[in-house]
């Protein structure tokens, strides 16, 4: 990490990461934004939010612990009470359920586009069927205006 020379304020301390392999050589963790996933290329520290934050009460991480106190209390409490618990471990169980609620999430934004581009569209498992000319499509119902002349519907493959 390279310090920024432009901060002037005690309070802020600016950190710029430099090359990834020398945050990597000093043992260093790549940050990753929480939000995007992007990586990250420097980052502020305001002590007066480290502060407050670290004074508020959090509970601990372990699922049959029910232990509550500031940042420093619950450090001392995981030290000395699960010596062994990896909270940087992911539960593969947790992940998975995870995966599939970002899969779900997904699938709901490309459902929601269709249908505010396309509001006549009918989803059909992998396949949107869409009325060009307006004509609706009903299911166990023959359509009379329907012609094989016209392109009467378009098929996306999602």
């Amino acid at each position: 990490p390279v310090r920024d020379e432009g901060e002037t304020s005690d309070s802020v301390n600016t950190w710029q990461l430099g090359n990834e392999n020398e945050a990597h050589l000093n043992g260093e963790v790549e940050l990753k934004c929480p939000l995007c996933r992007g990586t990250v290329n420097g980052y502020k520290v305001v002590e007066a939010a480290r502060q407050y934050l670290n004074m508020k009460m959090r509970n601990c991480s372990h699922e049959s612990c029910s232990f509550s106190g500031t940042y420093e209390e619950l450090r001392k409490h995981a030290r000395s009470v699960h010596p062994t618990a990896r909270p940087a471990e992911v539960d593969p169980s947790r992940q998975r359920a995870w995966r599939h609620l970002e899969r779900q999430r997904d699938f709901g934004d490309v459902l929601s586009t269709i249908r505010s581009a396309m509001p006549s569209a009918i989803v059909l498992g992998d396949y949107v069927i869409d009325s060009e000319d307006g004509v609706h499509f009903d299911q166990g119902e023959e359509n009379e205006n329907f012609t094989s002349s016209r392109s009467w519907w378009t098929t996306f493959f999602l």
